[in-house]
């Protein structure tokens, strides 16, 4: 509720039932990637133009700034960040404290549990992009300056490298992460995502897939972090009538905010095989 009140260009808004005396100054908030990645250009530096950032913003005294409860800004590719909506303004007085996240889920706020779940087809830009969970905070006091949030993703991404080997062709091939838990919950304050939950899902990375003798492609998708026990299928290719199936010969943990680079041989005369591969450096 924003009261009429207007004081010395101050206005008092309630959140909470608490008050908090705000200005005429709207927050500007600017974006840029924490962390990059050496492939895959989506979201290296800067967050994409088909990703909305969802921010929550609460005064010093922890309450809720007036359209600060998941709002929802728009990117425009060079670290701007505009309000879909009204935009915030800052306290008369005080620190302000942002929480954003990307990609903006509708449904959340701030009292309650945020699920996140990552697609099952992830075949598409999009797709990966609704998958790929950022996180930025920052606590704020100057009015006249803009509060550059640095993002970080807090998922696992892989990069797998399908390659056929020189007696196979790959047409209009299929390729699945098989058997990963969905969801993860997020929590705000500590910037902790909770282990993997829900039911085990196949996330398709790839479709209609064509690769030749000896050729190879990399595809990419992004899970949440979680542990994928020793011999258990984790990638599998088809193609016709024919399905490949991959393991690790030990547990592997897919650590969140790393990229883990793994490659898989495709053979007409070997339909069981390994991955190799680990997690690269830097985080993803």
């Amino acid at each position: 509720m924003v009261s009429m009140t207007v004081l010395t260009g101050c206005s008092t808004e309630e959140a909470d039932g608490q008050n908090v005396m705000t200005t005429s100054k709207p927050i500007i908030l600017k974006a840029q990637m924490q962390t990059t990645r050496t492939i895959n250009d989506l979201q290296n530096t800067d967050l994409s133009t088909a990703v909305t950032v969802g921010v929550f913003s609460l005064s010093d005294e922890n309450t809720l700034l007036t359209n600060g409860d998941n709002a929802a800004y728009m990117t425009d590719g060079n670290g701007n960040l505009t309000a879909s909506g009204s935009a915030m303004n800052w306290p008369a007085s005080g620190s302000v404290s942002i929480y954003a996240y990307a990609p903006w889920q509708s449904a959340w706020s701030y009292d309650a549990e945020k699920t996140f779940t990552v697609a099952a087809d992830q075949s598409s830009d999009e797709g990966y992009l609704a998958s790929d969970l950022l996180y930025a905070s920052q606590t704020a006091t100057s009015q006249t300056s803009a509060v550059n949030l640095g993002f970080s993703h807090k998922l696992a991404r892989l990069a797998l490298t399908v390659t056929a080997d020189a007696s196979t062709t790959l047409t209009d091939a299929t390729v699945k992460i098989v058997g990963t838990k969905p969801s993860t919950v997020l929590t705000l304050a500590d910037c902790t995502i909770s282990e993997a939950t829900g039911t085990a899902q196949d996330i398709t990375i790839g479709s209609g897939i064509n690769i030749t003798a000896g050729q190879s492609q990399t595809l990419y998708a992004v899970v949440v972090p979680q542990t994928i026990a020793a011999n258990a299928t984790l990638i599998e290719v088809t193609a016709g009538s024919k399905m490949w199936k991959y393991h690790f010969t030990d547990a592997k943990t897919l650590a969140g905010g790393k990229s883990h680079s793994l490659t898989v041989s495709v053979s007409i005369s070997k339909f069981t095989s390994t991955i190799s591969g680990e997690a690269s450096e830097p985080a993803n």
